[in-house]
């Protein structure tokens, strides 16, 4: 078994990602936007029929509806519109038409409610619709990845003669878990009780104010907008659960003890996610939303299992997208910060401060030594935070030792070199011509980039650093 393995469980559980995510775009979000525009055509229906036939009456506002609902003035008709009319045109009777007017608006509000009553009949509809193609779309998806899943595991380690199918009351209780608070099914009939909520205001609102056909149904027509925005998120989030739980328990069934973190390699990326990048976890610790996906909605990370736990170093390559969505490969072990930093915009940046561990005599421990068969070996410019590598110059009997240390962010801080690379015109310090060239760093078009200043004598502090080296050149005389 290639450790590779855990990455191209990594890889392929962000191309299922993918692709789901491009199937619920085409699918399902289509689907019930259409659902939400069919009931946006019936309340609008409903809204001009209760202004068609009080089209000549738009002058209420709210103050009088506030008097009018809780007033007890003017409750029942006493005669006939028809009389109320004859009376006041007969008579001019100002109290008799206010009368009219009291129990006209009053009709009005009951008319109102009436549009109330057929919007939450809708509403009620449109919940069960929205309810029942989501969960078909969920068990579609859990289904798909889960055996996609083993079938990956199963081409690098092998599987079970027997494991475990979808099991439907299995199903059911992944559906019905409520990772987030709510299941899915309970977060439907939350939006579509605030859309109710929502609708009846903005009707109300309208109403009072004697607004035109057009205005309330633009009123109406922004809220159902946002319900569609509402279920778009929501069957996206409930999908990634959906993904990543039918990973986990594809990893259970094949026996694996942990599983990696993955978040995908790109600007949209957020910060919750940009955290637990690489990281990996026992399968004990499996929580969405706390320590595996969704982390936030419209989440697109993935887990995949993993062998060796946290202490293994990947190998291999993981794909990265740039800007235009085009991917390309970047070493696996590398962690989204580590990615942002070197390929979009550096937020570490060089500050000559660092830690170096020395022994008790105040001599510099060596991080990492370069093998004396290496003959050439090119300075890196970035290792590990506080590092000191230690490598050797030309062989032969004038060879010398080289030190190379960075600064708390990996940047390259100092040069010490033990010798005059047999070159003494040219570095005329010291007894061995050692000498010291510090870096500076300058941004440029948004990255750091470094250069060695002159070279310098070394400080008596220096000296005791590479005291080690200084002593095996004095050996070489």
């Amino acid at each position: 078994m290639d450790v590779d393995s855990e990455e191209y469980w990594a890889q392929r559980a962000i191309e299922r990602e993918k692709e789901w995510h491009k199937k619920c775009q085409e699918t399902i979000e289509k689907e019930l936007a259409r659902y939400y525009l069919a009931s946006l055509g019936h309340i609008q229906t409903d809204i001009a029929a209760l202004y068609g036939r009080f089209a000549k009456d738009n002058a209420l506002s709210v103050e009088e509806a506030r008097r009018l609902i809780t007033g007890s003035e003017y409750r029942q008709w006493r005669m006939t519109i028809e009389e109320y009319i004859r009376q006041i045109k007969e008579n001019g009777d100002k109290g008799l038409e206010r009368e009219l007017n009291v129990l006209a608006m009053r009709s009005r509000i009951s008319r109102l409610d009436k549009l109330y009553s057929e919007t939450l009949m809708e509403l009620d509809a449109l919940g069960h619709k929205v309810s029942e193609t989501m969960t078909d779309f969920l068990t579609d998806a859990y289904k798909d990845n889960y055996y996609h899943g083993l079938f990956d595991i199963g081409k690098e380690i092998g599987l079970p003669a027997s494991f475990a199918k979808v099991n439907r009351d299995d199903l059911t209780q992944v559906l019905r878990n409520r990772w987030s608070g709510m299941n899915y099914s309970q977060r439907i009939w939350k939006n579509q009780r605030l859309l109710v909520r929502t609708l009846k205001s903005e009707m109300m609102t309208a109403v009072h104010r004697g607004e035109s056909i057009d205005a309330i149904s633009k009123r109406v027509s922004q809220r159902v907008d946002v319900g569609i925005s509402n279920a778009r998120r929501l069957v996206r989030t409930e999908l990634n659960y959906v993904e990543n739980q039918s990973a986990m328990d594809g990893i259970k069934e094949a026996g694996m003890k942990y599983y990696r973190f993955s978040a995908t390699l790109d600007r949209r990326t957020s910060a919750t996610c940009r955290g637990h990048d690489g990281h990996v976890y026992p399968i004990g610790e499996y929580q969405p939303g706390s320590t595996a996906p969704p982390l936030h909605p419209n989440c697109r990370s993935t887990i995949a299992g993993s062998l060796y736990g946290p202490d293994k170093k990947k190998t291999g390559t993981r794909i990265a997208r740039n800007d235009k969505g085009k991917t390309y490969y970047v070493p696996a072990d590398m962690t989204y910060e580590e990615w942002y930093n070197k390929h979009i915009e550096s937020t570490i940046i060089p500050t000559g401060n660092a830690n170096w561990k020395t022994n008790e005599q105040g001599y510099v421990i060596v991080t990492k030594q370069i093998p004396k068969i290496i003959k050439h070996y090119r300075t890196a410019t970035h290792a590990e935070p506080n590092s000191v590598v230690m490598h050797y110059g030309k062989p032969g009997p004038h060879e010398q030792m080289d030190y190379d240390f960075y600064d708390e962010n990996g940047y390259l801080a100092m040069q010490i070199h033990c010798g005059n690379h047999l070159m003494p015109r040219k570095h005329k310090f010291g007894e061995f011509g050692e000498h010291a060239a510090h870096w500076e760093w300058t941004q440029k078009e948004g990255k750091w980039k470094g250069h060695p200043l002159p070279n310098t004598e070394l400080t008596e502090k220096e000296r005791r650093l590479v005291h080690d080296g200084i002593e095996f050149k004095r050996t070489q005389r």
